[in-house]
């Protein structure tokens, strides 16, 4: 086991989820997507939740903003300023979305109204929400946000998504986010489907996003490389449930859990290794630690449930964080 060591100081998260759970009944069966998910998000902090498609990350990030379909059973806990987010009302969550926690979503140029102008869609985050008094001044908000992010040309706000790259619209998304200044930001897979360059270019317009606002960045994402790039910390999460988290340069520099190791042994530097095996079943999961079918060090213990554990590392003989894991291996 590794050797303990405390951290001198614990910040208050700005978001605290605890115990979430989510399913959806289907015609083909219960699909589990969501299994006791505990994380932590602090101030100013990037923390990247990354894990092959399909594993669950995208409804964590849904069911912080409501925004789960009908055949959507949800439980535990999200706490943000005090109040249980699955306990408010549509009306009161209204109110967050947007001015308190933002989501940028995957695939920009359909979030986009195609038939509503760059100026107006972003414009209209003020106008719900009353922080601007007319059209004009919102208009004009926009404009500046738009400067900020390297979009100065006046003639952007009266154009239409169609008309711009996926990599402008990602801005465009990016703006929008920005606009009422809020505590928190979801992004959720901000590079999915973008080509090498315009994916750079969304990393370098996330940085800046990070740099212009003081706003928490919960980064959802299948991209270890990603993650490397921007992530102050990182959960790893696999069918459903987070098996490792800690200091990005820590998990990747020695992960914990053999699903974190066989996950970052998929990056072409660290010789394009894909994981043995197939993703399970979300309607039908295995029993116990949900990996050890695929995992190279199962034993007959890993047929019952794993907890999650905390260990603390040492790194140049300073504490640098704490890290979980949940494996029986630790």
């Amino acid at each position: 086991m590794i050797k303990a060591k405390i951290p001198a100081i614990r910040k208050t998260p700005v978001l605290q989820v605890s115990g979430l759970s989510v399913q959806f009944e289907t015609p083909l069966g219960r699909v589990h997507a969501a299994d006791s998910v505990s994380f932590e998000l602090f101030e100013n902090e990037t923390l990247a939740m990354v894990g092959e498609t399909g594993c669950g990350k995208s409804v964590v990030a849904s069911a912080i903003m409501q925004l789960l379909p009908q055949n959507a059973a949800v439980n535990g806990d999200i706490e943000f300023e005090e109040r249980n987010l699955l306990d408010l009302g549509e009306k009161e969550m209204a109110k967050v979305r947007g001015a308190e926690i933002a989501i940028i979503f995957q695939n920009p140029s359909l979030s986009l109204n195609p038939v509503i102008t760059i100026g107006d869609q972003i414009a209209e985050m003020l106008q719900v929400h009353g922080k601007a008094a007319g059209r004009s001044k919102s208009i004009e908000k926009a404009a500046g946000v738009l400067r900020r992010l390297g979009l100065g040309e006046s003639g952007l706000l009266k154009m239409y998504p169609f008309q711009f790259s996926g990599g402008m619209n990602q801005r465009i998304m990016i703006a929008s986010a920005l606009m009422l200044s809020p505590k928190i930001i979801i992004a959720d897979e901000p590079t999915k489907g973008l080509d090498s360059a315009t994916a750079a270019g969304t990393v370098r317009e996330m940085e800046k996003m990070k740099d212009l606002s003081s706003a928490s960045l919960l980064l959802i994402t299948h991209d270890p490389a990603l993650v490397e790039k921007i992530a102050d910390r990182v959960a790893v999460m696999y069918c459903g449930e987070i098996l490792e988290i800690g200091p990005c340069r820590e998990v990747f520099q020695k992960p914990l859990h053999p699903y974190t190791k066989a996950l970052l042994g998929c990056l072409p530097e660290r010789g394009l290794h894909p994981i043995s095996g197939a993703s399970p079943s979300m309607t039908d999961p295995p029993q116990g630690c949900k990996f050890h079918p695929r995992c190279p060090k199962r034993n007959a213990k890993c047929s019952q449930s794993p907890f999650m554990k905390q260990i603390e590392t040492i790194d140049s003989g300073t504490a640098s964080g704490e890290r979980w894991v949940k494996c029986w291996l630790y």
